[in-house]
Parts: structure tokens; sequence; C-alpha cells
């Protein structure tokens, strides 16, 4: 199922998981996010800065999954945001 998949996703990205809610479908992770770096910088890079975040794991049907990636921070910038479609673009690669 989907869920199961997202954890392995995150698994096989090093993807450091604080927590996970099964009934809610959420994942909480820590990331650490520099700018102008790339993907594997932000995550580990020395100058980073951490911060949390939602993954959102809804199934909307039987043959459809939403994927909601929150910032926790509520700062909802656009680096951030940037950053969310780089994420959720190398969790799309792992499948």
């Amino acid at each position: 199922d989907t869920w199961d998949n997202m954890g392995w996703a995150l698994d096989q990205l090093n993807i450091d998981v604080d927590d996970k809610d099964v009934k809610e479908g959420s994942f909480y992770i820590n990331v650490s996010r520099t700018e102008d770096q790339g993907l594997w910088s932000r995550m580990f890079g020395d100058d980073a800065i951490k911060k949390s975040f939602q993954i959102l794991v809804r199934q909307t049907s039987d043959n459809e999954t939403e994927v909601y990636f929150n910032d926790i921070s509520e700062e909802n910038e656009q680096a951030t945001i940037d950053f969310s479609h780089e994420f959720l673009g190398n969790i799309a690669k792992q499948f």
C-alpha cells in the first residue's frame, strides 16, 4: 500500500522520520535545507537550516492517492516550496 511504499522511499533516501501516525497517514520528518545547493547538501550540509515537515498520505480512491508536503513552521517561503518539489521528485524516482 502507499503508506508502506512511502515509508520505504523515505528509508531509501535516509530521511530522518521523527514520528509517524498511521491513522492520520502522516510522516513527520526532519531535514536540513541550505540555500542554493542540491537536495543532499540541503539534507546534510554544514550550513543547513533544520526544518520539520509533515508528509500526509491520503488515499482518495482504489486507484489514486494524494501526497501533501506541509511546512510545520507554516512559513511556506518560496525556498521551502521549491524544496518540496525537488524532495517529492526524489521520492517519485524511488519507484
